[in-house]
């Protein structure tokens, strides 16, 4: 997700606070969480056809950080890059990019935020559809992690909980890092698992050790949030080099996420 967009609208505590109303660019991660469509008798609502003609086009509901996405001003500032999953700066036609509408619901106490994208690429929308009714609804409900082959469990920590992102990091191709759990405050979890600049919005998956005894990924993750470093103090000597490189040896991410809220 490509924002370009800081709206004046964010409170004045938000660490934005200093771009408001500026197009710096910033990246993040979503997920699509709903596909709605076609639509044929209704008019579009994207920005081309401004709510006026009646054309066949497909809507998807997409979960984000509300620190990513904060309102419609942002919204519609926004590029969604769907299936960018190559390491170049060329696309290799995979690659489809729609604008934002609007905020379809937030929570921004739990920094989570749902964003609405409309399509009137067919094929664009059947493939999206067709991945996400094969991962919602397909035979088998929730994913068996019981397999070694299908994730490393002993690299997790045996039997703590692994805990798996999806996301964008610094707005490069699609990258999957495993950790484990480490805590649980609801609605935060708490996890290891590394994570970059750009992968705010990511899902995270973790699994569920009693559901039918053995681990399962849940359908209703959480959403990353971000993550916090142990940073060199402020009175250290920084022409000390080895000093610097052996506090980097001990830095490490504390990362966390939130789980929807539910009314």
């Amino acid at each position: 997700m490509r924002v370009q967009w800081t709206s004046s609208k964010r409170p004045a505590d938000d660490e934005l606070f200093k771009h408001w109303g500026t197009s710096l660019l910033r990246l993040g991660t979503g997920f699509v969480c709903s596909v709605n469509g076609p639509e044929k008798n209704l008019p579009c609502p994207c920005a081309e056809c401004g709510g006026e003609k009646i054309t066949n086009h497909w809507t998807f509901l997409i979960r984000t950080a509300n620190h990513v996405v904060y309102n419609e001003e942002e919204a519609k500032a926004t590029k969604v890059d769907f299936f960018f999953n190559i390491d170049s700066n060329e696309s290799d036609g995979t690659m489809k990019t729609e604008f934002g509408l609007e905020l379809d619901w937030s929570s921004p106490g739990r920094d989570i935020c749902r964003m609405v994208c409309v399509t009137h690429d067919e094929a664009l929308a059947q493939r999206i559809e067709s991945a996400w009714r094969s991962w919602r609804r397909g035979k088998v409900n929730l994913q068996d992690l019981s397999h070694p082959e299908l994730l490393p469990l002993p690299t997790c920590g045996g039997d703590r909980e692994p805990a798996l992102i999806i996301s964008h990091p610094h707005g490069r191709s699609k990258k999957i890092s495993i950790g484990y759990v480490t805590g649980k405050e609801e609605p935060v979890i708490k996890y290891n698992t590394a994570t970059c600049p750009g992968s705010s919005g990511a899902p995270v998956f973790v699994s569920d050790h009693n559901l039918k005894k053995f681990r399962s990924l849940r359908f209703i993750v959480p959403v990353h949030c971000g993550s916090y470093e142990e940073t060199t103090p402020e009175n250290a000597d920084h022409g000390d080099l080895r000093k610097d490189e052996e506090h980097r040896d001990k830095t490490h991410q504390l990362n966390f996420g939130y789980h929807r809220h539910i009314t």
